[in-house]
């Protein structure tokens, strides 16, 4: 029996291991996996079989379970010696069971079935052995005598079979991308092509899909071997793990008769150091704890036994390793993944091995490799598949065509998007969804498509369209939007504990108008919603997920980014404050964390997933809080909890002590180190905040005593106040300014800064000269409390922005108000723009452009000189510069997206003024021109 990648039927599997698992008389025996006939129903069978049906239950269970398969080619599969003879037996054992009609087992119940047949295909059954087929159609039709003999039976089929007794399980249709399929065959099996093939494309363009597909077709073959395959599961996610890894290569040369012995590595001292600092010098060390680890596969082990194979000349058979979101993994900073990118970035060493890596990833990676970009790639395939599924749900074939094209248009090559419009119309009328679908606009990112399908999944609900709803729409958007908390979703009982917590902020601490939880725990993913939820195979241990990480991008997304455009699609807005993002980002710290004294303590085994996200959820909160109107106590509140993070360091010794590469949730230095860089990189938030320190005499800290040079790299003990000399001069390097979306440069200018003594206003002046590159003009009276900064954004008059101007010089001078405290007061200084350190472009006083215009010269087709083209890295700076044209020249120029239509001089033409068509092209990999084209009218172009 062969065993496919799992990544495709994650949730299925989910819901067969669950019906499975119900004792006697409390589900159905008869399952009806309902669809089209597809290798994804023999994929759920084969795992079943494998991971449950083969096994013995428990310990306290030691019965193995009786199982047989009839395929759909006809051939018997069993765990006895004779498959055909086993399967008889089984239908015989409920056909002899003295049960009777209504004789049912009690509902509370704890006896399991030990028994079950498996039918690939109901129709192969009918036309291949149509008596079996009437023995089991009499059989699924009396559950009672089937719960009596202990017997279940799972059953492919296009609709469901005895409905009464039994209950259906819809398996999705999986297009089998053929042509990209034969592509990767093709590599795979070409020694003297790259060792490396990357296949790129956007978040839900079907790369999981498409290299699971890949692995299970490869291993089939017999002239090479696939030894390692990790893919992106949102049920049973696992890490990248050396041992695993070298584990499979040694299975795949045991399988061509090779054996290098055990995969170990050389002997490795372990030991438990406690080092103090102050001052950067180490005052003292003490050993705790010495270990002798056993040795463990590592990837040396890997690089000698592959060695070893070519001096044998054994090495003609191709090895092939499998990674799925190698973005992903990169990010992550673990430790095996650098072992694999050190494998990786040696491509002479594969080819010599003879080994092929097939990774997938949304960006390029830096190590060679050969690509298979999916963008673009992916119209006839959508149309295909959309086709396939329509006319399976009785579309007529024409109207299916016609919804195929408009689903090719409106999905803009992403499968996922097709995919979910295809499952909308599946849950209503087809025809009727039609009239819809005509009115929908194009996507142009998977996340743009789920913000539109949850808000109409959501309005369904609330308009009691969804007849199996069970839910109401609050205690779904609540649910999905804490699920898209995290990256790893949430246990049952995190779950619990956030949805019940109050959040510590006046504004929004009112219970939200939603159900108990028990209610919803009960009844979620029961209604529409449940497409979007991947649950857990144990809801005691594993965790509820979303379908996609696009679906939490949509989720989580806000109107505006800080300094940002408006999304393409409006963000999803809560009816209440009370179940926004912010509400439940502070639940979540309030209930899994210590930080508000009532969650649990940071435990890195119960506590695993808030060690690893803590952070992440204060960036969250505060990059949200940073919006187009920023909110002063959320971003206050972010500042505590960071101080509270970092002033005692249990979390980050928690995080670092129990790094356990191979669990599922990766904590370690790593994870801190990211977090606060991007707290560090987050736009207009002052990491100078938090009070990171605390004096020894246990007062509060001043909060300007803050440490805002260079920290010390070294560990300094819980509570003692280390100061660390401010540097003497400035910022070096590239050159910083301060603006006025700067939240404490906007509090100076605006006139809010207040400190209680001069000295307090002082330092505070000098902290903010030291924070940005300083200012070359020095006014002639400029006294001993005054500086001079360039400030982006401040005091502009319009007349100065259509000069060029982007900011003005501000004098800062500390000052006393009328109620004795002190502030820091800005004053505009009139500096000509020659002397200023930005300026944008004067406005033009001419209504056209000449064709040297500095944009202009770097088109292509600029007639005047052929044009120098310019190369953009991306689309998005290439639509920038006709963003700027368009405000240079807004009455002579329409504005589209990728296109400029504009009125261009030229004196050695006549007319001397004539349109122009400016468009963007792509040119090459991930580069962009723009081109020109006249665009006379007919008649214009026949005189020319």
């Amino acid at each position: 029996m062969h065993s496919l990648p799992a990544t495709l039927t994650s949730a299925e599997r989910v819901k067969l291991n669950r019906w499975w698992n119900q004792p006697i008389g409390q589900v159905r025996p008869v399952l009806a996996l309902t669809g089209p006939p597809c290798a994804e129903k023999t994929q759920i069978l084969d795992d079943f079989a494998l991971s449950v049906v083969t096994m013995n239950r428990t310990v306290a269970e030691p019965a193995r379970v009786q199982w047989a398969r009839l395929s759909a080619d006809g051939s018997f599969a069993s765990s006895a010696e004779d498959p055909a003879a086993a399967f008889d037996g089984l239908l015989a054992t409920a056909e002899e069971s003295a049960g009777a009609p209504g004789r049912r087992m009690p509902q509370d119940s704890a006896v399991r079935s030990v028994r079950i047949v498996l039918v690939d295909d109901d129709e192969q059954l009918g036309a291949q052995r149509p008596d079996l087929a009437i023995r089991l159609l009499r059989l699924v039709a009396d559950p009672d005598r089937l719960d009596q003999a202990g017997l279940r039976v799972v059953v492919g089929c296009r609709t469901a079979v005895a409905p009464a007794a039994s209950q259906s399980m819809a398996v999705p249709y999986i297009h089998a991308r053929n042509d990209l399929l034969d592509r990767i065959g093709a590599w795979a099996g070409d020694p003297r092509d790259e060792p490396v093939l990357l296949v790129r494309g956007r978040p839900g363009t079907g790369k999981t899909r498409l290299l699971a597909e890949a692995a299970r077709r490869l291993d089939r073959r017999t002239d090479l071997r696939v030894a390692y395959t990790l893919l992106r599961d949102a049920t049973r996610p696992r890490p990248l793990g050396v041992p695993e890894l070298v584990a499979g290569f040694a299975r795949a040369f045991a399988q061509d008769g090779l054996s290098f012995g055990d995969a170990r590595s050389d002997p490795v001292l372990l030991a438990n150091v406690q080092v103090g600092t102050a001052h950067h010098k180490v005052v003292g060390i003490q050993v705790n704890e010495v270990s002798l680890p056993p040795s463990s596969a590592t990837m040396a082990v890997l690089r000698a036994q592959l060695e070893q194979r070519v001096a044998a000349g054994r090495a003609e058979t191709p090895l092939l390793l499998v990674v799925d979101g190698i973005n992903e993994l990169a990010e992550t900073g673990s430790a095996d993944f650098a072992e694999l990118r050190n494998l990786l970035i040696a491509p002479d060493e594969l080819m010599r091995w003879n080994v092929k890596v097939l990774l997938s990833g949304h960006d390029a990676v830096d190590v060679p490799t050969a690509t298979l970009d999916l963008d673009g790639e992916d119209k006839a395939d959508i149309h295909s598949y959309a086709v396939t599924r329509l006319t399976y749900n009785g579309v007529p074939e024409q109207t299916a065509d016609l919804l195929a094209d408009r689903l090719v248009e409106l999905s803009n090559g992403l499968f996922i998007v097709a995919s979910g419009y295809l499952d909308e119309i599946e849950s209503v009328d087809p025809l009727a969804m039609a009239g819809w679908l005509s009115t929908a606009t194009p996507v142009t990112a998977a996340a743009d498509y789920f913000v539109a399908a949850v808000r109409r999944l959501l309005d369904g609900i609330e308009a009691g369209q969804a007849a199996a709803a069970s839910t109401t729409r609050i205690d779904v958007e609540r649910f999905l939007r804490i699920l898209a908390l995290t990256r790893q979703g949430m246990t049952s009982a995190e779950l619990a504990a956030v949805w019940q917590a109050t959040p510590n902020l006046s504004r929004i601490s009112a219970r939200p108008p939603c159900s108990s939880w028990e209610h919803v725990s009960a009844t979620i993913g029961e209604g529409p919603e449940r497409r979007y939820i991947v649950p857990p195979e144990d809801p005691a241990t594993d965790r509820f997920r979303l379908l996609h990480p696009t679906l939490r991008e949509a989720l989580l997304r806000y109107p505006r980014r800080p300094g940002g455009a408006k999304p393409t699609v409006p963000a999803l807005q809560p009816p209440y404050e009370a179940i926004g993002l912010t509400a439940e980002r502070l639940r979540f710290l309030t209930a899994l964390t210590p930080l508000y004294g009532q969650g649990p303590g940071w435990d890195p085994t119960t506590g695993r997933l808030a060690l690893a996200e803590t952070l992440s959820v204060v960036h969250d909160l505060a990059e949200q809080a940073l919006d187009d109107s920023p909110d002063e106590a959320v971003i206050a509140e972010c500042h505590r909890l960071l101080g509270l993070l970092f002033e005692d360091w249990e979390w980050i010794e928690t995080c670092v002590r129990h790094a356990r590469e191979h669990d599922p949730i990766t904590l370690g230095l790593g994870v801190v180190i990211d977090g606060l860089g991007r707290l560090v990189r987050l736009a207009n938030f002052d990491t100078d905040q938090p009070i990171l320190w605390r004096h020894t005499s246990g007062s509060a800290a001043d909060p300007d005593d803050i440490d805002a040079g260079p920290r010390s790299s070294g560990f300094v003990s819980p509570g003692a106040h280390v100061p660390t000399p401010r540097p003497t001069t400035g910022r070096t390097g590239r050159p910083f300014y301060a603006s006025v979306e700067m939240a404490r440069v906007a509090e100076v200018v605006n006139g809010y800064e207040r400190r209680a003594t001069r000295e307090e206003a002082q330092r505070r002046l000098a902290e903010l000269a030291m924070d940005f590159t300083p200012s070359r003009i020095v006014p002639p009276d400029m006294g001993p409390d005054e500086r001079v900064l360039w400030i982006r954004g401040y005091s502009l008059h319009p007349r100065e922005v259509g000069n060029g101007y982007l900011g003005n010089y501000a004098r800062l001078s500390v000052r006393q108000l009328a109620d004795g405290s002190w502030t820091i007061a800005a004053e505009k200084l009139a500096v000509d723009l020659a002397r200023h350190p930005q300026k944008g472009r004067r406005a033009q006083a001419q209504a056209h452009p000449n064709w040297h215009h500095p944009i202009l010269v770097r088109v292509k087709g600029n007639p005047r000189d052929g044009g120098r083209p310019q190369r953009y890295a991306s689309y998005a700076q290439a639509q920038a510069e006709l963003v700027q044209l368009k405000r240079e020249y807004p009455t002579t120029s329409i504005l589209n997206d990728g296109l400029l239509f504009l009125m261009v001089y030229d004196r050695r033409q006549q007319p001397v003024v004539r349109k122009f068509r400016l468009e963007i092209q792509a040119a090459g990999e991930k580069s962009y021109v723009i081109a020109a084209y006249p665009n006379d009218r007919p008649e214009e172009a026949s005189s020319r």
